[in-house]
């Protein structure tokens, strides 16, 4: 277990205990939590001509024995000088090593902050206990959210090994953490995070995280089919005419002449067939929204000839390879689009907690996107986005109570309603052309809401900010209370 040291603690003097002068030599270096001693040149030729002023705090141990609890620096330099002893102030009973590492990083945080790494390794002692990461928060005086970051940092090797770096502090290494199990990411995550920083990070895990979440629901879908004993294709038939052939494009009776097709046969139809098979593949957008799963299985017979069906009409050509390039941009920019979505109402959502402090123009801002938009007011999809981004624990009333309580009520208010406007004026496909997907005057609304944003605070992913260079977007609102 590492040990660190921690500086000489004001009011020593006044604890009860024994004080003795010891010859160095003597003493046993407890577990610390500090890594670094950080003894200069200068500490250590004061120690050397002057001696240790300022007594060490030790513990007997169950053997009698010296630990030093609190004074490692002065312990060092102390043995480095040569003194033949040193003042030391011996505490009651065989002490609590909870009581010590909260103690320690108490002391160290109000004197020089302990370094990330050495966080992790003294909430990681503190685990050790039992204690919950709202118990040592509270014991520490720290932030609950960085005693859960620390946690999941030491319970993970790649982020452990990254927060060494000192491009990497808690968050980004907590990060990294939810990877542990795919070096890859991480790697990549880790690069990100060095070149770009942590807003361009925040936006490549979101990706990271869909990606992860879409590969899970394809396992888990080839799982259920294989358990439930069917033919699952590891990858999907090509599209040169052959055998096979989709269940949507076979039927149980020929066309008629002069005839519009048979229906198309049902997996339920199809699943006692000997060429029945199903390949899983990531679920469309729509798909999704319809299924709320993000795998979709396509059915195909693999000999439907032999097995009687019959094609309802020619087989698809195979798709050109500019057409399949489009389709893969396609993919890419959704995928981008869907996770800056994810990392800009969780940014939104902060800005609207309580008591956040809400950006001096925001009633400008807000002035200027209803005044811009005014029929979104009452659109119905502005409305699901603004119960979104407030939660669901405001209820209508709370909502209400709350923006006309003060003005600062009534700013918030205003503000997450721009907000709601400028969400719902930017479609999962936004970074297309505007003939593709709305009017120019909601580009407008989409880019000034995302001007906006980047001007408080918030790091604009790629594709943000090629939407925003495309685009004529407003100048920002500037302005005071």
């Amino acid at each position: 277990m590492p040990t660190i040291d921690i500086a000489p603690h004001e009011g020593a003097a006044s604890r009860s205990g024994e004080y003795l002068d010891v010859d160095p030599a003597t003493l046993v270096l407890a577990d610390n939590i500090r890594t670094d001693a950080g003894i200069d040149e200068e500490f250590a030729a004061d120690v050397a001509e002057h001696g240790v002023e300022t007594a060490l705090t030790v513990r007997r141990d169950l053997v009698g024995q010296l630990l030093i609890i609190d004074g490692q620096r002065r312990y060092l330099a102390a043995t480095q000088a040569g003194l033949a002893t040193v003042p030391v102030r011996v505490v009651d009973g065989i002490g609590d090593d909870e009581e010590r590492i909260t103690r320690q990083y108490r002391l160290n945080e109000q004197r020089r902050p302990l370094s990330d790494a050495e966080k992790v390794a003294a909430v990681e002692q503190l685990a050790l206990f039992g204690r919950t990461p709202k118990t040592i928060a509270r014991k520490l005086g720290r932030p609950e959210a960085e005693v859960t970051a620390a946690l999941a940092v030491a319970g993970s090797k790649a982020a452990k090994a990254a927060i060494a770096e000192p491009e990497i502090d808690l968050q980004t290494a907590a990060t990294l953490a939810e990877f542990e199990d795919d070096q890859a990411v991480v790697d990549e995550l880790r690069t990100v995070a060095i070149e770009s920083g942590r807003g361009a990070l925040e936006h490549a895990a979101a990706i990271a995280r869909l990606e992860r979440s879409v590969a899970a629901a394809i396992v888990a879908e080839r799982n259920r089919l294989a358990a439930a004993g069917v033919t699952v294709l590891e990858e999907r038939p090509s599209y040169s005419r052959g055998k096979h052939e989709m269940l949507d494009n076979l039927s149980a009776k020929p066309k008629a002449k002069n005839k519009p097709p048979e229906k198309a046969l049902t997996v339920d139809e199809h699943a006692a067939c000997p060429g029945h098979a199903m390949w899983v593949r990531k679920a469309s957008w729509y798909e999704v929204e319809r299924e709320g799963s993000d795998a979709t299985a396509i059915a195909f017979c693999m000999d439907w000839k032999a097995n009687g069906h019959y094609r309802r009409s020619d087989e698809a050509p195979a798709p050109s390879g500019e057409q399949a390039a489009e389709r893969a941009l396609v993919v890419a920019q959704n995928k981008a689009s869907d996770a800056a979505r994810e990392v800009r109402t969780r940014w939104l959502r902060e800005q609207l907690t309580i008591p956040k402090l809400l950006p001096k123009d925001a009633v400008q801002h807000a002035a200027a996107v209803i005044a811009s938009d005014r029929g979104a007011v009452s659109d119905y999809g502005v409305s699901q986005v603004l119960d979104d981004l407030l939660g669901e624990r405001m209820g209508k009333h709370d909502v209400v109570a709350r923006a006309g309580r003060t003005p600062a009520g009534g700013t918030w208010y205003l503000l997450a309603l721009a907000f709601a406007i400028g969400e719902h004026r930017i479609p999962r496909d936004f970074w297309r052309t505007p003939a593709h997907h709305a009017a120019q005057h909601y580009d407008d609304v989409a880019a000034r809401h995302l001007v906006q944003l980047a001007a408080w605070g918030y790091t604009l992913s790629e594709i943000e900010q090629t939407y925003v260079d495309e685009h004529t977007a407003p100048t920002t609102t500037g302005g005071e209370d």
